[in-house]
């Protein structure tokens, strides 16, 4: 049985890690474009910010399975994945 583009995207799982509390206004705004993009398309997702306090293993989660960009030590948000399968590095 084939499944439509809505069963599909139904099944899965799309978690968007951001940092809420940041300075760098790049980073910031490039969380706003991923989200806007998402929104646009109306695709539904989650959001987990890495930078409260309550949220720590889920910052651990995204660094152990996340890439980090050459240069950078940890990787950092935002970052995406689709039922914990990892999907994207960010652009700082």
């Amino acid at each position: 049985m084939q499944k439509s583009h809505n069963q599909i995207d139904l099944l899965l799982s799309i978690t968007i890690y951001i940092a809420e509390f940041c300075n760098y206004l790049q980073l910031r705004k490039h969380q706003q474009d991923i989200l806007d993009a998402l929104d646009v398309r109306g695709i539904e997702y989650s959001v987990v910010d890495v930078s409260a306090p309550e949220c720590e293993e889920d910052k651990t989660f995204m660094r152990e399975h996340a890439q980090a960009k050459s240069g950078q030590s940890v990787p950092l948000p935002p970052q995406v994945f689709c039922d914990e399968e990892y999907l994207g590095v960010s652009k700082m």
